[in-house]
C-alpha cells in the first residue's frame, strides 16, 4: 500500500619526392579519419547534450506529488508514459500504477529550471466519433477562459551533414523532442492546435472579431509557444472585458492545496 501525504512539495604543399608523397598521403588519410571521428563524436555528443538538457516529462522519475481521483495524495517519485497515459508512483520499494482515469493531477519541481510543472488528467475526444477518454496533459499557461496545454513525444529524424573525408553529404539519424499543443476552454473542451489562423479562429470563435483583428495586426507564428501564450492572453482579456465578472474568480485548474 502507498502512504498518503499532505499535498505540499518542497523542491529541494607538395612533397619533394614520391616516397615522401606516399608518406604524407598516409598521414593525410590518418588525419582525415581522425577528423571524421572527432566531427561525428562532437556532433552526436552535442545533440545528446541538447536532448538531455531538456527535462522530459516522459521516461524520467520526478520527485513530486500525485493526487488520485479518490482523494488520496501520494508524495512520491513518479514517471509518466504518455503513449498509454499511465503514471507509475514509487515510494521506497513499492511501485503503483495508475491510469489517467485514477488520477486528478500531479506536480513536481523541474530540476533544470526550478519551475513547478503540473500534469492534469482531462477528458479528450481522441477519436472522430467524439468519444472522450481521460488523457494526461501538461499545463503550459493557465487562463480564466482558455488555457494552453501540451503533450510531448520523441520523433526519429535525419540530418544531412558533410563527410569531411569524402566531401559527400551523409545522413545522420537522431531523435528530437516535439510538442503538440492544446487549448482548453472554460467549457472543458480540449482542442488540438493545428497552427493555422483559420483553425485558431475556429477554436476561439466566441471572440472571433477581436481575435481576427489581433491575428491580422500581429501576424503571429502559430507554431511558436510564446506566440500561442500571447494569443490566449489576448483572448482571455477579450472575454474578461465582454462578460460580467464571475462571483468566483478562482481558477478551476491550479490546485489551491499546491505549493
Amino acid at each position: 500500500m502507498f502512504t498518503a501525504a499532505n499535498a505540499v512539495f518542497r523542491p529541494d604543399q607538395l612533397p619533394p619526392s614520391l616516397s615522401d608523397r606516399r608518406l604524407e598521403d598516409r598521414h593525410a588519410r590518418g588525419f582525415w579519419h581522425f577528423s571524421l571521428l572527432i566531427f561525428l563524436s562532437v556532433g552526436l555528443g552535442l545533440f545528446a547534450q541538447a536532448v538531455k538538457a531538456q527535462v522530459r516529462l516522459e521516461g524520467v522519475w520526478h520527485k513530486g506529488v500525485v493526487i488520485l481521483a479518490d482523494g488520496d495524495t501520494l508524495e512520491a517519485e513518479f514517471t509518466i508514459t504518455l503513449s498509454t497515459d499511465i503514471i507509475q508512483a514509487r515510494q521506497g520499494q513499492r511501485i503503483g500504477t495508475f491510469s489517467a482515469r485514477q488520477v486528478r493531477y500531479a506536480y513536481f519541481s523541474d530540476t533544470e529550471t526550478g519551475n513547478m510543472r503540473y500534469i492534469f488528467s482531462q477528458n479528450y475526444a481522441a477519436t472522430p466519433n467524439g468519444y472522450k477518454v481521460p488523457r494526461f496533459f501538461e499545463l503550459v499557461k493557465e487562463g480564466r477562459y482558455a488555457s494552453l496545454f501540451c503533450r510531448e513525444s520523441l520523433v526519429n529524424d535525419n540530418d544531412m551533414v558533410m563527410n569531411p573525408y569524402t566531401g559527400m553529404m551523409m545522413s545522420r539519424p537522431y531523435q528530437r523532442l516535439v510538442f503538440d499543443h492544446y487549448i482548453r476552454k472554460q467549457d472543458r473542451t480540449i482542442t488540438l492546435v493545428k497552427y493555422r489562423k483559420r483553425d485558431m479562429l475556429l477554436i476561439l470563435q466566441d471572440q472571433q472579431e477581436g481575435m481576427r483583428k489581433y491575428l491580422e495586426d500581429t501576424s503571429p507564428e502559430y507554431s511558436n509557444r510564446q506566440s500561442l501564450i500571447k494569443i490566449l492572453e489576448h483572448y482571455n482579456n477579450l472575454c474578461l472585458s465582454s462578460q460580467p465578472q464571475p462571483k468566483d474568480t478562482t481558477s478551476n485548474l491550479t490546485p489551491s492545496t499546491g505549493p
